[in-house]
């Protein structure tokens, strides 16, 4: 007689593997912070680039300069850039601000998980004694985070503090000032890299940059 036929063998399909810290969950997760992190950026300088400017400008103000007016506080500050040199007084440098802001705090925000959760899976490897605590990872992962992105998008910091102290009043300005012709400004971020590089070379872009490195240890 015949026999009872032979099931087909059903071939099982390899799971997918990832990488460490890539898995689809995961992945959709990071987006998540880069996305998140960039629109934190965004928003918050849209909003604040003014205050940044006028804090920017009183830091570096003296007495006689001829280069600002001098403000004696930020009410003022307000009151004397917009009298001055128009509402869009107050966004100078606001190209570069939004620019570093957002391509900062999106790195920031997924340098830092990633690596946290990296970091979190060597520990749990480790014997139980040898770990870092919780506390410790964070801290690594966002000095190391913040320090990355630090020295990548300080040029463009620079860029935006040179433009922020620029006097966007037309013509003569207030008395006292130094005229429009003098002031020789830069008309846009490239013009201000293309100058800055070729009149005081590539290493003053990072004027600042050890400060800037103190400040990224987390409190």
């Amino acid at each position: 007689g015949t026999g009872a036929a032979t099931p087909p063998i059903r071939r099982r399909r390899p799971p997918t593997v990832y990488a460490m810290g890539t898995s689809s969950a995961g992945q959709s997760q990071d987006w998540s912070h880069l996305l998140s992190g960039a629109g934190a950026g965004f928003l918050t300088t849209v909003l604040l680039h003014p205050l940044d400017l006028i804090k920017t400008r009183m830091h570096v103000q003296e007495a006689g300069g001829r280069r600002l007016p001098y403000y004696s506080n930020v009410l003022q500050a307000f009151r004397v850039i917009v009298r001055v040199e128009g509402a869009r007084g107050l966004y100078q440098g606001v190209g570069p601000n939004i620019f570093g802001s957002t391509v900062s705090w999106a790195l920031y925000m997924f340098g830092y998980n990633q690596l946290k959760a990296d970091l979190t899976r060597m520990q749990e490897a480790r014997p139980a004694d040898a770990r870092l605590s919780p506390s410790a990872v964070y801290i690594v992962a966002a000095t190391a985070s913040g320090t990355a992105v630090s020295l990548v998008m300080h040029p463009v910091f620079t860029i935006k503090t040179r433009m922020q102290l620029q006097l966007a009043a037309r013509g003569k300005g207030p008395r006292g000032l130094l005229p429009e012709a003098q002031r020789d400004n830069y008309s846009s971020s490239l013009v201000a890299v293309r100058r800055i590089v070729a009149e005081e070379g590539v290493a003053s872009l990072y004027r600042g940059i050890g400060p800037s490195l103190l400040l990224v240890p987390p409190d």
